[in-house]
């Protein structure tokens, strides 16, 4: 505060007005052009805490349901994170956030915790608009949301609020596609990544002669393989090497045949499949389809190994090592690719065991979320503010070392490192190949 002080004579009560009013001029202006200017970072998602503040780390996820298990674990290694590292965050710990994943558009607050739910006004099948709490702007990084649909619109509305949003286990491509996410990061594979890790693990350890690829029409089964036949060498001279539209240029690949679904029987497609010799067919259909083509191929008397993407493990949503359910029996002999469980990187046993020890027992998405803290920490202390745009360009510009390992990620926030496997299907598990590509 100014003050000003009687100068004393005859001019001084002028004289003290004048000053006066030109001090209380000076002052307006600047608290006005004050105001405009946090109004103005507020409107457009700036951050404008100093990076030596206490930052808010938010967790969200569904409180109940079936992705209520990976809200839970996801919370316990944010929370392991924050405290190991030693992280001084807003009121001592991170703020859980419930969202809107399988339950009711109309929800309650939990006591305490706020909320962050899908708009209910828009059509059947669209991305919704998310609504969040006035508490939670300021955050500094978000992690978790592991329901697809959920995360969709959170990414939309965490970017546009220049937020941080970090996504441990969600796989859904559109996450990190969607340009506008410019503050989106993901720790796990994307699920149309499958076809090139199956391209890649097949292009290794068969001749392209010896796969045959089998699709249904589906806009997923299609991407599946086009990315699968993209894995051989490119041959320039070798034109009558494409066999399907797929590739727009000369390729060593695989055979590849459609066919059309919901089927007694495929005789007609095992026929082009025989016609053809193969080593080993991948299949890209839904599991019915899958079964009995399956099923026929045996019937034939074809010796072929079977591959296919995670739509023919018993149940994908879990994790490999924790499936316990019976597999069909047409489907016993078929290697599946499913996401590279965090508790069998080599990088993360000091971890794993080190959250034994606290009588936590990790999970993928813990060992995830623990990582997400990780490289926001590091992030932030390398970019020096709470702002997601540069957060997330610090991270996506380095290589970061975590309790998992390094970490990497491409210009749309995915992650590099090798995110597939494929496993055996067994009586009630299943069991990873002992042979694993990138």
């Amino acid at each position: 505060m100014v003050q000003i002080r009687d100068m004393g004579g005859p001019h001084g009560a002028p004289m003290f007005r004048f000053l006066a009013r030109f001090f209380a001029l000076d002052f307006a202006i600047m608290s006005l052009a004050a105001f405009a200017a946090t109004s103005s970072a507020n409107a457009q998602g700036v951050d404008n805490t100093a990076a030596t503040d206490r930052p808010a780390v938010h967790v969200a996820g569904p409180r109940t349901g079936r992705y209520a298990h990976l809200t839970r674990d996801i919370e316990a290694g944010v929370r392991a994170a924050l405290r190991h590292l030693g992280v001084p965050v807003a009121n001592g710990d991170a703020v859980i956030l419930t969202d809107a994943c399988g339950a009711s558009r109309q929800m309650t607050k939990e006591p305490a915790v706020p909320v962050v739910w899908p708009s209910s006004k828009l059509p059947a099948g669209e991305v919704a608009d998310i609504e969040i709490a006035s508490d939670i702007r300021d955050t500094a990084v978000i992690i978790g949301h592991p329901c697809a649909r959920t995360a969709l619109a959170a990414a939309k509305a965490y970017s546009l609020r220049n937020q941080l949003f970090i996504a441990p286990v969600t796989r859904h491509s559109a996450l990190t596609d969607d340009a506008r996410h410019t503050t989106v990061l993901r720790l796990t594979g994307r699920d149309d990544g499958q076809g090139t890790f199956a391209g890649r693990y097949l292009a290794r350890n068969f001749s392209a002669r010896d796969v045959v690829a089998v699709h249904d029409p589906t806009r997923v089964a299609r991407r599946l393989v086009s990315q699968l036949v993209t894995a051989w060498p490119l041959l320039p001279s070798r034109k009558d090497a494409i066999v399907d539209a797929f590739a727009n240029v000369p390729r060593d690949m695989p055979t590849v045949i459609k066919f059309t679904a919901s089927k007694a029987s495929y005789a007609d497609l095992i026929e082009k499949i025989r016609l053809a010799a193969p080593k080993a067919v991948y299949i890209a259909a839904f599991p019915m389809e899958a079964q009995i083509i399956v099923k026929d191929l045996a019937a034939a008397g074809l010796n072929v190994q079977i591959f296919g993407p995670d739509t023919l493990a018993v149940d994908p949503a879990r994790n490999a090592n924790a499936v316990a359910h019976s597999p069909s029996p047409h489907l016993a002999t078929v290697k599946v690719s499913l996401p590279v469980d965090a508790l069998r990187l080599p990088a993360g046993a000091g971890l794993i065991a080190r959250l034994r020890k606290e009588n936590l027992e990790p999970s993928d998405a813990m060992l995830r979320a623990y990582a997400a803290v990780e490289l926001w920490w590091a992030a932030r202390n390398v970019a020096q503010t709470h702002a997601g745009r540069d957060l997330s360009d610090a991270i996506k510009s380095r290589t970061t070392q975590t309790s998992l390992g390094p970490m990497s990620f491409d210009s749309n926030g995915d992650l590099q490192q090798p995110s597939y496997a494929f496993f055996e299907i067994g009586e009630d598990s299943y069991r990873p190949l002992s042979d694993v590509a990138p």
